[in-house]
């Protein structure tokens, strides 16, 4: 069956509306039927396109950083992060001063929210992303690392819990990984040692807060 876009669209153009109904200069067209238009996903057309993850939404200044080897923080890479840099809404630039980037501009993060206040969910959402700029910055023996690492998160039970080990974790493993790029292997001696210190960190942490005396008003009043 032969597809009919052309037809529609011919009808389409058609069935407009006139702006008034008081003009009787505008020709008012018979609505369309669109049941005798058959179908506008053909399989000679459809048969052409591969389904496949949609990278156009990493952005060219996103990409610039991976490419470059700098950190790129989760807060730069949640949808709303991503829209802003994509409307180009207030967005700052920094001359890289150090390494083999030196002279190179990249994005200023200082203008996204700091990536430790990312809740559970937004920090899930940019992971997405994340692993997108993997794959296109790595080969697959060296992307699948990262979604393992990803399933690990996901697989713990106590993630809520532990979200904030995760996340610590997670940026040390990027950090290390941008540093000096290795294989990640969740099951390795050396990724249970990074995690166990994370999970300490965020203890102790934790820990502070909830020791921090109450205010104490200092104020004396006269009597």
């Amino acid at each position: 069956m032969e597809c009919i876009q052309h037809r529609l669209a011919m009808c389409v153009v058609g069935n407009v509306e006139p702006a008034s109904t008081t003009s009787t200069s505008l020709t008012k067209f018979s609505p369309i039927d669109f049941h005798s238009l058959g179908p506008i996903y053909c399989i000679n057309e459809v048969s052409k396109n591969k389904h496949q993850v949609n990278i156009t939404r990493i952005l060219n200044a996103i990409l610039q950083m991976a490419y470059l080897k700098l950190y790129i923080p989760l807060s730069m890479l949640t949808t709303a992060a991503l829209s802003k840099i994509h409307l180009n809404n207030s967005l700052k630039y920094h001359k890289i001063l150090f390494g083999n980037r030196v002279g190179w501009q990249s994005l200023d993060e200082s203008i996204f929210p700091p990536e430790h206040t990312l809740s559970e969910s937004l920090f899930l959402q940019a992971y997405q992303n994340w692993l997108i700029i993997i794959d296109m910055v790595s080969s697959p023996e060296v992307a699948v690392g990262w979604y393992e690492h990803h399933l690990k998160m996901l697989q713990d039970q106590k993630f809520s819990a532990s979200f904030e080990a995760w996340q610590d974790m997670d940026k040390q493993l990027c950090m290390q990984f941008i540093d000096n790029p290795f294989i990640v292997d969740p099951m390795c001696l050396t990724y249970a040692q990074l995690f166990e210190r994370a999970s300490m960190d965020a203890f102790l942490v934790q820990a502070r807060k909830t020791q921090q005396p109450p205010h104490i008003n200092n104020s004396f009043h006269s009597g």
